[in-house]
């Protein structure tokens, strides 16, 4: 990684009490990580980060380059990772018909219930 010289924008102390990374330290320990193995980086993110309805065993097929193909054997489903991640204040509004009637409100996680009924 090419340092700039410049001093980076930190984040309010607060935001960062509760980042991931918690400074440039942690950031330069990622990126000699990721550089010194791609797939295993991505493969121990992939894990740690996303919920698997099958896990994947391999992270990467390069058999086809420049046609990779990552995590191809593992299922997921995108919405209830994003949902059970980022969801917090989800709301659904169902409306029936006709227009205006049998109008039904969910909270999450009761729409995060519903949605992922069948995952």
């Amino acid at each position: 990684m090419q340092e700039t010289g410049r001093d980076p924008y930190l984040p309010p102390a607060e935001l960062a009490a509760h980042a991931h990374i918690s400074g440039m330290d942690a950031y330069r320990r990622l990126v000699a990580e990721a550089e010194a193995d791609h797939a295993g980086f991505w493969s121990r993110l992939a894990r740690e980060f996303v919920s698997w309805k099958t896990p994947f065993v391999q992270t990467l097929d390069a058999s086809d380059a420049p046609f990779y193909r990552w995590f191809e054997d593992g299922t997921l489903n995108v919405s209830c990772n994003c949902l059970d991640r980022h969801g917090r204040l989800l709301r659904s509004v169902a409306r029936g018909e006709p227009i205006g009637q049998d109008i039904s409100t969910l909270e999450n996680p009761a729409v995060l219930d519903q949605l992922c009924q069948n995952y």
